[in-house]
């Protein structure tokens, strides 16, 4: 974490939107903990003005602002109704420090793992200096079931900060571009959910109850298997 520079926050939303802030929309939240403020940001893959590299559109891509040298929070929502949700930047590396409210071990990870609902809250350290380049963000679902599934990706562009000195328009800055797993990576979404650990230490201790009363088990189904009458499978 940098200590020579306030830590600024940044809250995005990605999955089960429909419209995009207009810019006057945009509102600086204070926040008090940070002592900075949190720009409310929404991405889409749900409709057909979902932002898509693919589709051509990359004028009207998300562009998110930062300035070199300083160590961001990412507060990341998956708003997706079913679908888990990887997310990554363009040579760019994220800190896990807490994930729905709960702080965990901080580890370091180029991509995201995020499920419907989850919040995931991250570090991202930027350039010490202004790199003459953008770079492109992405979230796509991450899959292995029969159901159906939006199998399209989200993206928006992460955009430094122009010094003064700068003539090189941003728009002809070079565009660099992330690499996803494959939709199916049950190795990766598994090797990631593995390093999720509660810090169970002396101030967040992890007071786990040892003697269990009743042992629950749910199982949820997708519904997509037909059954004859009276059955179940």
């Amino acid at each position: 974490m940098s200590t020579t520079s306030p830590l600024l926050g940044r809250e995005v939303r990605f999955g089960g939107m429909h419209t995009y802030p207009s810019s006057d929309q945009l509102s600086m939240v204070p926040s008090s903990f940070f002592q900075s403020k949190a720009l409310l940001i929404h991405l889409s893959n749900l409709t057909n003005k979902s932002p898509s590299f693919l589709d051509d559109c990359i004028i009207a891509l998300l562009k998110l602002k930062v300035k070199p040298g300083k160590t961001y929070l990412f507060r990341l929502i998956n708003a997706a109704l079913n679908d888990e949700l990887f997310f990554n930047i363009a040579n760019h590396t994220f800190k896990v420090v807490e994930v729905d409210a709960v702080y965990v071990k901080p580890f370091d990870t180029e991509t995201l793992l995020i499920t419907p609902g989850q919040t995931t809250n991250v570090l991202l350290n930027t350039k010490s200096h202004y790199p003459s380049a953008r770079f492109l963000m992405n979230a796509r679902p991450y899959v292995t079931g029969l159901g159906t599934f939006d199998n399209s990706t989200v993206a928006g562009i992460l955009e430094y900060e122009k010094p003064p000195h700068s003539r090189v328009s941003i728009g002809k800055l070079r565009l660099f571009k992330p690499i996803l797993p494959p939709l199916n990576d049950t190795s990766f979404a598994t090797n990631f959910t593995n390093k999720l650990h509660s810090l169970a230490s002396a101030q967040f201790p992890a007071n786990v109850p040892q003697n269990v009363d009743k042992r629950f088990f749910f199982t949820v189904g997708l519904g997509t298997s037909p059954c004859q009458s009276n059955q179940t499978c």
